[in-house]
């Protein structure tokens, strides 16, 4: 075991330099109206702007590296010389693979990117220009019946191209073709995906809470459980689970076997890693804890271990005390829950003893840093939440050390860059790097607002928006893009969301972690330590929370590529 330990460490440095670099200039012309090229998932190439992009333009081709049971995507780009009426791209076939192998045409999926306006750019640290955006991520064939295939001359069509690889797929290198056509003219490129023999856990491990409560009937014009569900479904994929299960929540019983159903198809079936109980306190948190561990016992899974409380948003210094209270009486459900335990039928000791430790561990989860004085000391927060940057340093890192569970954060408005945001202007890496870190800094739990803004807040109301897919990427003051990641599916007929490639990153990310988590584990197992190791590779990416700005898709290409080689020698 020493000796494969070493071998690893001493191919780091391999690992490290050799991933290639974006010295590319020169990309494949199909003909004079449309130069097309390629460029890694990670960067946003603007509509408008064709003079920023020369470090990050890659020859025209398809090129993916993908572990087995992960997303992996990249981007084609179509430059347009003259205005053009009618493109469209399209796989021609299965890829040809090693022994005969093949990966289905089925599990690319091709999207088109829809632009958003930035009008405002927020961020001085890193100077994003101003411009439109790539966001939404429509099926291509439904921008093609919807006649919206086309490109201004002087603009920027993106083609986001995305590899599911199924957990069964052979390892090896797989070949094929790509076909675009634009106003009758054609170009083949050569599409290649590589597929490394580690496979991404199927099992989420990372907790996650985000909202999908927030205008997502005035988007779809349905305010229906069934839409709702389509939206739980799509956070799922994404290994993001939602802030409730059901679009409506009562005290009454009936409703409260009715989340409990639904919970259970959703972890079963869906792979849902956490339930958040919508019953904060008392004695309907006390029934809920109840009922789920009957449900437990009943499908011999312990679902109480997968419970998350997220209590007062925000509170200032003023409303403390409500936090107190709050607590204390969340404190007193779980309590009085667990002394029903006792009496669960059907069951081990042992299993029911696991119930309990479970219930002790639940979080009460408050949107709050801790800031040392005597305010926040005295309110009794169970779990702190507070934002990314927080967690900058060992010694603010530390101070989050003693929590139920392990540890939390999110992001929203703030922090701003260089730290992670899921803004429209800010690098995917940025959204990406948010499950390194969490891996890296032994984060268990990510929360977000809002995924579904589907209105303009004006600083007293939402407003409805008429247009969700090109209008102003504001929705809430001084922020792009915070408070949505998907788009309606409505305008579009398509029954659901529609993902933004912000939500594109997050689940890349969540995917990454995964990686990172079995490789910490064979570590562990080992009786060592990977931090050093993880360290010296995600210092391509940040520093403490922060993101390194210089040249980073190239820079993440190289530390994704080190962490998948040290995991499979792992």
């Amino acid at each position: 075991m020493k000796k494969r330990l070493a071998t690893l460490l001493m191919c780091l440095p391999l690992a490290l330099t050799g991933c290639g670099s974006a010295g590319y200039v020169d990309a494949s012309a199909a003909g004079d109206a449309v130069d097309i090229w390629s460029t890694y998932a990670t960067e946003k190439i603007l509509q408008d702007r064709t003079d920023l992009y020369d470090s990050v333009r890659l020859p025209a081709e398809v090129t993916v590296e993908a572990c087995r049971g992960e997303y992996e995507s990249t981007q084609i780009i179509l430059t347009a010389q003259q205005n053009v009426s009618a493109y469209n791209a399209e796989v021609v076939a299965d890829l040809t693979g090693p022994d005969g192998a093949t990966f289905p045409k089925a599990n690319i999926d091709l999207r088109h990117q829809k632009y958003i306006e930035v009008t405002v750019a927020h961020s001085d640290y890193n100077s994003p220009p101003i411009g439109w955006y790539p966001d939404a991520l429509v099926p291509l064939e439904t921008i093609v019946e919807y006649g919206e295939n086309t490109i201004a001359a002087g603009q920027n069509q993106g083609v986001y191209i995305t590899f599911n690889v199924p957990t069964t797929q052979a390892p090896g290198t797989y070949t094929g073709s790509l076909r675009v056509t634009y106003d009758g003219a054609e170009t083949t490129l050569p599409v290649t995906l590589t597929v490394y023999d580690l496979t991404v856990s199927e099992v989420t491990r990372s907790e996650s809470y985000f909202n999908l409560g927030f205008s997502l009937h005035l988007g779809e014009l349905d305010s229906t459980q069934e839409m709702w569900r389509k939206y739980t479904e799509a956070l799922l994929e994404y290994r993001i689970s939602p802030s409730s299960v059901l679009r409506t929540t009562t005290t009454s019983e009936e409703n409260m076997d009715a989340y409990i159903e639904e919970v259970v198809d959703l972890v079963v079936n869906r792979g849902m890693s956490t339930i958040n109980s919508p019953w904060k306190t008392g004695d309907v948190l006390t029934q809920f804890l109840v009922k789920l561990a009957e449900k437990s016992v009943e499908i011999d899974r312990n679902l109480i271990d997968m419970v998350i409380v997220k209590g007062i948003d925000e509170p200032s210094v003023d409303n403390l005390s409500t936090v107190t209270t709050d607590t204390a009486a969340f404190n007193s459900g779980v309590t009085n829950a667990i002394s029903q335990f006792d009496s669960l039928e059907g069951t081990t000791s042992e299993f029911i003893t696991e119930l309990k430790e479970s219930a002790e561990d639940i979080p009460y989860i408050i949107a709050l840093q801790y800031n040392r004085n005597e305010a926040t000391d005295k309110a009794g927060v169970d779990t702190y939440c507070p934002l990314f940057d927080k967690y900058d340093t060992a010694e603010s890192r530390a101070l989050y050390d003693d929590q139920h569970k392990g540890r939390w954060w999110y992001g929203c408005i703030s922090p701003r860059p260089p730290y992670p945001t899921y803004h429209t202007e800010d690098t995917l890496v940025s959204a990406r790097s948010v499950g390194w870190m969490m891996s890296e800094y032994d984060v268990i739990g990510n929360l977000y607002w809002s995924a579904t803004v589907y209105a303009r807040w004006d600083g007293s109301v939402y407003n409805a928006i008429e247009d969700y897919y090109s209008g102003n990427a504001e929705r809430f003051r001084n922020c792009n893009g915070d408070g949505y990641l998907f788009y309606p599916g409505a305008p579009y007929g398509i029954d659901g969301p529609v993902a933004s490639i912000r939500l594109e990153a997050i689940r890349d990310g969540n995917e990454e972690y995964e990686i990172l988590y079995d490789l910490n584990a064979a570590y562990t197992e080992a009786g060592l330590s990977a931090d050093n190791i993880q360290r010296n590779i995600s210092d391509l990416i940040y520093s403490g929370t922060k993101v390194r700005y210089n040249n980073i898709s190239e820079q993440f290409a190289a530390a994704r590529k080190a962490m998948i080689q040290l995991a499979m020698l792992a």
